[in-house]
């Protein structure tokens, strides 16, 4: 499953909050919200989107997440925009 993950962190680039693409291997957001609470890190495949193609993904390699700074996690469609809430 693809996920747009909203950290409560600094990004690099001096926003408040950091947002991480990321792919894993869950069939529900309630799934993914059953692994955050029983783990205090996760490791999630990260993926960048591309400039020029914002629905295409490019897997840059695996990342750590600590589930304290997450703040908020929503499923992408297949076609790479974040579902309505």
């Amino acid at each position: 499953m693809k996920l747009l993950i909203t950290m409560n962190m600094p990004a690099r680039a001096g926003a408040l909050v950091h947002q991480v693409y990321a792919e894993y291997d869950c069939d529900t957001l309630q799934d993914f919200m059953n692994v955050l609470m029983e783990n205090e890190f996760l490791i999630v495949e990260e993926l960048y989107r591309d400039r020029e193609i914002a629905t295409k993904f490019t897997p840059v390699g695996q990342v750590v997440l600590n589930y304290r700074y997450i703040g908020k996690v929503k499923e992408l469609y297949a076609n790479g925009k974040p579902m309505a809430s």
